[in-house]
Order: structure tokens, then sequence, then C-alpha cells
């Protein structure tokens, strides 16, 4: 297939005329005030689109690729990369989007390159539909359920826009359904998707689309079984969506919440839309034991070290338009007072500035800007948003143990809650292919001092934990099997989410073969005791914020053991990651410690 449509672009090429030329926008004959509230981010696209319009191959076998890195990374800037053509939304974007500022809307010369780069996208199918994106003809589940995201918005805007050749918008209609109905049905796909969730939820965003414009009674079903299978395969009894089997927040934030919010805009009011609030709400649920917030709440600072893809480990927060179903979505969004002043800040740079903006750079032109633009957004106010957030578990509460855990791999998730501190302990087994998990102690927060300690994912020298002398990591960043008691009695954890008995709680846990470690919450802080046969060094990650450091919060040890601090030269939000060690031979007792 793919070698018809070269012959078939050459031909092209051979034959026709040049392209005509892609006009250019100069912004200082446009002024801020041409631009609406919710596109104040359009001028940068706006004086880039040339650039990206003007990338498309226009002749030679790679007629209508896209050959600029305007999404993905330079080095994946390959012809046969599928994930680059999903840039097409853009180009349709510009060329469907009637405004008196855009010169672009019917414009011929994009018409020439848009559908070059659409002849181009069809050729990289395989026969039954495939895409790839790693090497050729390396068909994958990312760049196939992806596209069909991004081509049918494209479809969406094109259908009912500007001229267009309607025999090529209706071959690419047909590729894109049967891309849909391959990812659908195709056991190794949907079994890849288990595994890595974002990727195969792209269809629950591209197939109700698809539906809205070609009803069809088959793909409805399918995507209905898909649905309901999602509830137990996507998602963890813990909360979180699989990504290599295991938590990650920055694929559930970025894409996987990105894809839930675009199938919210066509399934809200519908059977599908409640097992779609259902399954967002689980999500805040495990997101808001995982995350504690700043004093001022602008900042979100994460449990991040238990992420088996990412590094994320601060938010600034998530707005989505499914918190209007989901009270606990809201705590973390923009209130609507929050947002206007957001706007009229934004408008204010955008007057100060002008018309210069920044440069275009690789990945700053994603076709996601344009992806749900123009779809109904939704924001709390500031007295649903204040309501949500005393309902957060350490607000609503001042003491609790609490455990989320996953059964598809033993990963147990203990959030403890005392009068003065909130606490995240991790155990389970490493699953990252990455070997980013670090187990234990994750993050540790003071109703006073905010949070006080992060441990870090991917750490040989800032994860918290025990290290022998000489060795390249700490014990937490292997498989940590631990034992919770509370009160002197075992508890056993299970699947989903519990509460576990008020009461003194004890974690204890081997270093290797090597002795024990134990850790006690009491009412004003955790005795962490360390008993290890011969010399080892403990790893305490701190979180310092300005002159006030870690006031109202200490760290103490027994003797003999020997205390030295090092600067991470890295920030968590807006604090410095400063790394406490202590030296110590066959046991250690140390306390991390709040003031009552």
């Amino acid at each position: 297939m793919r070698n018809f449509f070269i012959l078939f672009g050459l031909a092209l090429s051979a034959s026709g005329a040049a392209w005509d030329p892609v006009p250019k926008v100069d912004l200082a004959r446009l002024r801020p005030a041409d631009f609406q509230d919710n596109e104040l981010d359009m001028p940068f696209y706006l004086a880039h689109f040339k650039e990206l319009a003007d990338s498309v191959v226009e002749q030679g076998p790679d007629r209508g690729f896209i050959n600029i890195p305007v999404w993905r990374a330079g080095g994946q800037n390959k012809p046969y990369n599928a994930r680059i053509m999903e840039s097409i939304l853009s180009l349709a974007y510009f060329y469907t989007l009637k405004k008196p500022w855009n010169p672009y809307y019917g414009s011929p010369a994009v018409r020439q390159r848009l559908e070059a780069a659409m002849e181009f996208w069809c050729g990289l199918h395989s026969l039954d539909g495939h895409l790839a994106e790693a090497a050729p003809q390396r068909w994958n589940l990312a760049s196939t359920a992806f596209s069909t995201k991004f081509m049918t918005r494209a479809i969406a805007l094109l259908r009912d826009g500007p001229p267009l050749d309607a025999e090529l918008l209706k071959r690419v209609t047909a590729a894109d359904l049967q891309t849909i109905h391959l990812v659908l049905t195709d056991p190794a796909l949907f079994k890849y998707g288990t595994f890595v969730s974002n990727q195969f939820t792209n269809l629950f965003a591209s197939v109700p689309a698809y539906l809205e414009m070609y009803p069809n009674a088959e793909i409805e079903a399918l995507l209905r079984q898909r649905f309901h299978d999602g509830m137990k395969v996507h998602q963890s009894p813990a909360g979180h969506f699989y990504e290599e089997d295991g938590a990650d927040f920055g694929y559930d934030i970025g894409t996987h919440m990105g894809n839930l919010d675009m199938s919210w805009h066509y399934v809200h009011g519908s059977d599908l839309g409640k097992l779609l609030a259902e399954q967002t709400r689980k999500w805040f649920e495990w997101i808001a034991y995982n995350s504690v917030p700043e004093k001022d709440w602008s900042q979100w600072i994460l449990n991040s070290a238990v992420a088996t893809r990412g590094r994320t480990s601060a938010i600034r927060g998530i707005d989505t338009p499914i918190g209007e179903a989901v009270p606990e979505a809201r705590a973390f969004a923009t209130s609507q007072e929050d947002r206007k002043v957001e706007i009229a800040a934004r408008r204010r740079n955008l007057e100060s500035t002008w018309p210069n903006v920044a440069p275009l750079r690789p990945g700053s032109m994603s076709p996601y800007a344009f992806l749900t633009r123009g779809f109904p957004t939704w924001n709390p106010t500031a007295a649903q948003r204040d309501d949500a957030r005393r309902n957060l578990p350490y607000r609503a509460r001042k003491e609790f143990v609490h455990q989320l855990v996953d059964d598809r791999y033993p990963q147990v998730y203990t959030y403890v809650r005392r009068p003065g501190y909130y606490a995240a302990f991790n155990a389970g087994k490493q699953i990252s292919v990455h070997h980013l998990q670090r187990f234990g102690l994750g993050l540790l927060w003071g109703d006073a001092t905010g949070a006080v300690l992060q441990s870090q994912s991917n750490s040989a020298t800032a994860a918290w934990g025990t290290a022998a002398d000489g060795a390249a990591q700490v014990y937490e960043a292997a498989d940590l099997s631990a034992g919770f008691s509370v009160a002197g009695k075992p508890v056993q954890p299970k699947p989903g989410s519990m509460d576990l008995p008020l009461g003194s709680l004890t974690v204890t846990y081997p270093l290797g073969d090597k002795g024990e470690k134990s850790l006690e919450f009491t009412g004003n802080g955790i005795v962490v005791k360390v008993r290890h046969s011969g010399e080892f060094t403990e790893f305490i990650p701190l979180l310092e914020s300005g002159d006030e450091t870690t006031a109202g919060f200490t760290v103490s040890f027994d003797p003999p053991a020997m205390e030295s601090r090092v600067a991470a030269n890295a920030e968590v939000g807006k604090r410095k990651l400063v790394v406490v060690r202590l030296k110590a031979k066959d046991t250690l007792t140390y306390r991390l410690q709040f003031a009552p």
C-alpha cells in the first residue's frame, strides 16, 4: 500500500504546478484586543503556522510528510513515524477556522499542503490499519490509537469546512474507521492497552467523536464493551490507571485524563458518562491520597517515587470538565474567580510583549492545542473548590491509617494521618522496566510546615532509604515486602481502598539478608530503626523552602551516627531538595518529628 501512495504522490508532483506560497502573518498589523479570552495563546500558533505549513514536503517519495519537529522530538521526526502526522490536525484547524485574524481559512496554499499530508498519512497504514512509530513497519498501539484521536477530530472540522478533495476525505475517513475497528477488536492491541492504558483510551475519545458524525451500530457496541472492560483492565483497585502495569502521575494526568476529558464531551449524560464519572472519581481519590498542597495552594507535591514511567514530582493543579459531576476533582481545579485573574494577567502580558512571541521549538506546536479547543469547559466556584479541599482525606480527618492496594502486582500504598502530619509509605514489587520506582517512605507533610520530605524516583542519591556500604542503590530500590501491624496486631492488606483499625502503626521489612528496618508512626513523628550488619548510610531527602527551611520539623538521631547534608541541585515545586545522610554501623535510630 505504501508503494502505491509513493507512486501516486510522485505522479501528482510531476504533473501538478508548484504549490502556492503560504501567506505570512505580521502580528504588528493585529492587536491583542482582536483575540478573545480563550484565544490568548493563539498569536503564538498564528505567527508560526507558516513554518509548519511550509514544512510539508512538496515533491518526491515523502510528499506530504511534515518535515519539521514542531510536535515530537527532533530525532523522532522520520517519515515512517505516524505520530508526526498528528499535526494534520493543526493544519486542519487553521484551514477551517473562520476568524478575522486568520488568513489561512480556506487558503488554497494551506489546502494543497493539507491534502498532501492526508495522502501521506493514508499511505503509512498497513493493509489492516496498523501504523508505526519507531521504525518502518514496526506497528504499535501508540501510533495506531493516537492517530484515531487526532484524525477523527480533523475529519470533524473538515467535513463541513472550506472546499477539500471529497474523494480524499472519504479515503481518510475510511482509513480512520479501519484503524478504529482494528484497535477495538485486535486482541494483541487490547492486551498491550492494559499494560499502557493511556494509549488504548485514545479510543474513548476518538470513537464517540466518530459516532457523532457517522452512526455505526457495530462500532458503538464494541465501544460499549471496551468501556466496561476498561473499568477492570485500565484502572487499578487502588485507583490509578495502569502504566506499564503500575502507577504513573505524568501519564495519568497528561494523556489519560485528556482522553477522558474529550470523551466526556460526547458521552456525558449517558450511561457511558456515568461509567466515566465513576472511573474519574476513583482516580481523584487516588490523587488525593498521593498529593499534598503548598500552604498557598499554588502547587501540589506528589508521592512520585512510585511512578513507573516518568518523574513528575509536583503539579499546579488539574482542570477537567468532569469536575461538574465529580466533586472530588474540584479540590485540584482552578476556580472561576482565579480563572478570571489568570486571564487578565495573560492579557496584560500579551499586551506588554506585543507583537513578539516565543520562537518555535520542537514540541511547542502540539496538535493538542487544537484537539478540544471550542469544547465547553467547566470550573468550580471558589466556594465549591474550597468545600472539596476541606474534604481531602488529611483535612477531613485528623487521624487515620488508610491503604490503597493493587492486585495486578503486589503494590501496597499506606497513608498515615496523625494530628500534626501526614505520610505516605509505599511497598511492593519493583515492576518498572526502567527501574524508576523507589519504595519506603515516599512523602511527608505537616500542617504547619507543608511538604518536608519526598523520595525521588530513579535516584541513587536522593531516594529515601538504607544503602549498604559501597552499594549503588538503597534497598528500597528493589522489591519491598512489608509487614503491617496496628496496636501490635498484624494487618493483611486487601485489594482496593480501606481504612485500617485505629492505633499505633508499625511497618517492618527486611534489608536484604543484612538486617531489618521498622517505622513507628507516633502522634507527632516517625521513629525509624535500622538494624544492619556492618556500615551503612541512611538517605533522607528533605524539601526546604526559602529561609523557613524546615522550621517546625526536625531530624534527630542517636549517636554514634554521623550526619552530612548534600544539596541535590534540584527543585520540587518551589522547594529545594537537600539530602541528609546518616552514616552508621550495625544499628541506627532516628526520628522525623514535628513540633506539637
